[in-house]
């Protein structure tokens, strides 16, 4: 602002200053004025923009905005200015200076001279988060699910299987709730699992974290907790169905505790007899074939097969007949598959199983996730040409002998072969060759 004094009087005088000389009255400078911003609330692992930052100068200067206070570094400006987090916050691993889940900065604004400020208070909020395991799978999308339908919009699982819905755990009443995990890539085998549907029920506590896989899968469809607990033992797992549900079992299995890799077997297994399931379906009615649907009729035969029987061995091509046979009557009741083509394929899978529970191989090495990549492409291919009537049972059972479907299966360089047929023993079903 310019404020022009005219002199008046007589002599040769100029202007007046203040200080009684001639000139002119420097410019008076107006500060700049930050936007209210108010508290913010987040869930956590939010990324991206938090609130774009806005303010003005009757000067119009040129502004810089900055940060300070408790929690300053945890939070950025970017050049279009931006507020931000500089990571992902972790509700249960507080980073704030009190470690109260609230976070605590000043924002200012200067234009060299004067400057606005507000402090803010930013807090962090619980959401329900969990993994989906074949191995780890990315890219499916997750949702929670009530009586009237999903809760939020899906999110997509991370590259190492995790996800997170920004869902308050708290909030939720005593509904009973699932997570419903669809698609993806099997990270472990490299694998695209376009009709891969697992699911989880959301247990009491819904503040724990929540696992998706085919164990718990099998788990939703149980009418009881008595029979919840009962397919857990028969399975061989020893945990509560909560304890399952809250337990990594890929996390603990790389670690090498015993009881996960126990599970990670068992899943591995329930995985291909699901799959391999879906994929008949699929092939008998095209167009018609509805995932989800496939795979809580795969898992209801599985209850009824494993539940009350005896002989719940996942490797047991009986087994594995009867589950292929009662979901398929099930959820495709018009599709008809013949008997030997049902025993053909049931052998494959049981030999397929048979390596994939085998106690002495870490189900997260190279190994099992190749014998499960094996499973996943080239036994599928084979099974949908042969349901299809595209390949014969011979053909079949050539396609998927262990010679030729394991021949590219990394082992060990000491693995014995026993009965010297060209297989390792660790990837072989039959590795004494006694037909058995």
């Amino acid at each position: 602002l310019m404020l022009m004094l005219a002199a008046c009087g007589g002599g040769g005088g100029g202007g007046n200053d203040s200080s009684g000389g001639g000139g002119v009255v420097p410019p008076t400078n107006t500060s700049p004025v930050l936007d209210s911003i108010g508290d913010q609330e987040l869930f956590e692992g939010t990324r991206g923009t938090l609130v774009t930052l806005v303010a003005s100068d009757a000067d119009n200067d040129s502004l810089t905005f900055s940060l300070s206070g408790a929690d300053a570094d945890i939070f950025e400006i970017s050049p279009d200015n931006e507020l931000s987090l500089t990571g992902v916050l972790d509700f249960e691993a507080p980073e704030d200076a009190d470690r109260n889940n609230v976070y605590e900065i000043v924002v200012s604004v200067s234009d060299g001279t004067a400057s606005d400020e507000e402090s803010i208070a930013i807090s962090v909020f619980d959401a329900m988060e969990g993994r989906v395991i074949d191995g780890p799978v990315s890219g499916a999308a997750v949702v929670v699910t009530g009586v009237s339908g999903s809760l939020v919009e899906a999110v997509e699982t991370d590259e190492d299987g995790f996800w997170l819905l920004p869902v308050d755990p708290e909030s939720q009443s005593s509904e009973a709730l699932q997570i419903v995990s669809t698609g993806g890539v099997d990270t472990a085998t490299g694998k695209d699992l376009e009709n891969l549907v697992l699911i989880s029920d959301v247990p009491a506590d819904k503040t724990a974290a929540i696992n998706v896989n085919a164990i718990t899968t099998i788990l939703s469809v149980a009418e009881t907790p008595e029979q919840q607990r009962q397919i857990l033992d028969n399975l061989g797992i020893d945990a509560t169905p909560d304890e399952l549900i809250g337990s990594d079992i890929w996390e603990g299995a790389s670690s090498g505790d015993e009881a996960s890799q126990a599970a990670q077997r068992v899943n591995a297994q329930l995985n291909l007899i699901i799959l391999t399931t879906q994929t008949i379906i699929s092939s008998g009615v095209g167009d018609q074939f509805d995932a989800e649907t496939s795979v809580l009729a795969v898992a209801a035969a599985i209850i009824e097969a494993v539940a009350n029987a005896d002989d719940s061995d996942l490797a047991s091509s009986d087994v594995v007949a009867d589950v292929i046979t009662n979901a398929v009557a099930n959820a495709a009741p018009d599709v008809e598959v013949p008997v030997e083509v049902v025993e053909a394929i049931s052998e494959a899978v049981a030999d397929t199983n048979t390596v994939l529970g085998d106690e002495t191989v870490d189900p997260t090495s190279e190994t099992a996730t190749g014998v499960a990549a094996a499973g996943q492409e080239d036994l599928q291919e084979a099974v949908e040409d042969v349901s299809t009537g595209q390949t014969d049972v011979g053909t079949f059972e050539e396609e998927t002998d262990p010679e030729i479907l394991y021949e590219d299966v990394p082992v060990e360089d000491d693995v014995p072969d026993t009965d010297g047929d060209g297989l390792a023993d660790t990837v072989d079903p039959d590795d004494d060759n006694d037909g058995v």
